[in-house]
């Protein structure tokens, strides 16, 4: 692939900082790209900064606007300056590795909406500015990708428990979806004005681009190319966001409340682990205006759905931690099923918490796993969903491990027009 990308870079008074984003950019290992500086009206030396870099790069060009439009605007002039097929917007506080888009490009593909990177925090104020506890949004132990309805699902109802980027900073999208996406101003009934620092509008960016049906996977590079400088000047240090972002969520779901979301998020709210207080502050987020009128009648059942969340995530975390009874899932599953040979689908914790389980029951044959591949210290033989599919025998089970997309899994394997026995890992726990 040798698409051209555009790099943006939407600046102000960041004179001691944008060389730094600039110069990232112009030594990427990728070399079909544009860089665009947009200099949203500075009153330091920034824009002479800028020029320096365009006078001795041709593919740079650099823009300044006669006064302060707002970052979201900004950033929006910056996009439409773009000729690229996708864009990369790096924020003047930040940079990437030399390999971001070389890495990022390859995970690219016609159903696949955007792809990210983890992202590390640099505190301007520490010691020790590489900390890695300081590194943000990094979903798995190996690249992949993941289905758009967990992407979405767990930035709305798990309250991102397992971290879902929100800056546009850490990944790349094609530029025609980031010009229909980046919303300026977001209704509010606290006179809130989206464009005075962004927060709310990226997460806009990732989740309505994730929502559009032309997608249906989200790309993850597992290395650490994207670096945020966080300092006393940074947006996200001086202020407290989390309005924006809330109001942000309650945008989306009621835009698109009413179409393909409605029964993932009615499942997500059945089945999530958020505790009674993340539910009512969502719901007093939403002021009662949801489209989604089944969703008020989940609140009102809260006392009920509660107790089975518990129940199933006390046991599921237990399992996690290894205290589940002796014998208890292979004794399930041969009540169930009788006793055949087990495949795990999905190397993750719960999967490999799944197998860790089996072997000390020591009752069922363990198979194979079916992923990308095996992760820690696990000795079976991993496969492809299709290569499974071609080796699969009657007297196995596939054990789905990912319960949260367990519906789009359920119908890939359907599409493959054989006959295979598999269950969710909720069916066996609980």
């Amino acid at each position: 692939m040798n698409e051209k990308v555009s790099i943006v870079i939407p600046v102000y008074n960041r004179e001691k900082l944008v060389g730094r984003a600039i110069e990232s950019a112009i030594n990427q290992s990728y070399n079909n790209i544009e860089i665009i500086v947009i200099d949203n009206c500075s009153k330091d030396n920034t824009f002479e900064v800028c020029k320096k870099y365009e006078k001795n790069d041709s593919r740079i060009k650099v823009y300044k606007n006669e006064e302060n439009i707002g970052p979201v605007k900004n950033w929006m002039r910056g996009i439409s300056k773009a000729s690229g097929y996708y864009t990369k917007i790096i924020f003047s506080d930040d940079w990437i590795d030399r390999n971001y888009i070389e890495e990022c490009i390859k995970f690219m593909s016609n159903d696949v909406a955007f792809v990210f990177t983890p992202a590390l925090i640099h505190e301007e104020w520490k010691e020790n500015k590489n900390d890695e506890s300081s590194i943000h949004y990094n979903i798995g132990n190996s690249s992949e990708y993941i289905f758009k309805d967990f992407f979405i699902d767990n930035s709305l109802i798990f309250n991102n428990k397992i971290e879902i980027p929100v800056s546009p900073g850490t990944a790349i999208f094609r530029t025609h979806d980031l010009m229909e996406n980046t919303i300026t101003e977001i209704p509010n009934e606290e006179n809130l004005v989206f464009n005075t620092y962004g927060a709310g509008n990226d997460l806009l960016m990732f989740l309505l681009t994730a929502a559009s049906k032309n997608y249906n996977r989200i790309g993850f590079v597992n290395s650490t190319l994207a670096h945020f400088g966080a300092h006393e000047g940074s947006f996200s240090v001086a202020n407290n966001l989390q309005k924006y972002y809330d109001y942000a969520k309650v945008f989306f779901v009621n835009r698109y409340g009413d179409i393909e979301l409605r029964d993932k998020v009615k499942a997500m709210l059945q089945y999530s682990a958020m505790n009674k207080e993340n539910y009512e502050k969502l719901y007093e987020t939403c002021n009662g205006k949801l489209k989604l009128e089944y969703l008020k009648e989940e609140f009102k059942k809260y006392d009920e759905i509660n107790k089975l969340i518990k129940k199933k995530f006390v046991f599921m975390e237990k399992m996690l931690e290894n205290f589940v009874g002796d014998e208890y899932v292979s004794e399930k599953i041969i009540e169930m099923y009788g006793k055949l040979r087990i495949s795990i689908y999905g190397c993750g914790i719960l999967g490999r918490a799944i197998y860790k389980q089996l072997k000390r029951e020591d009752m069922l044959e363990i198979n194979y796993f079916v992923d990308q591949k095996v992760r820690g210290d696990i000795n079976v033989r991993c496969l492809s969903l299709d290569e499974y599919v071609e080796v699969y025998k009657e007297n196995e089970l596939l054990i789905v491990s990912p319960f949260y997309y367990f519906s789009e899994i359920e119908k890939e394997i359907k599409s493959k027009r054989k006959q295979i026995k598999f269950i969710s890992i909720e069916e066996v726990l609980y």
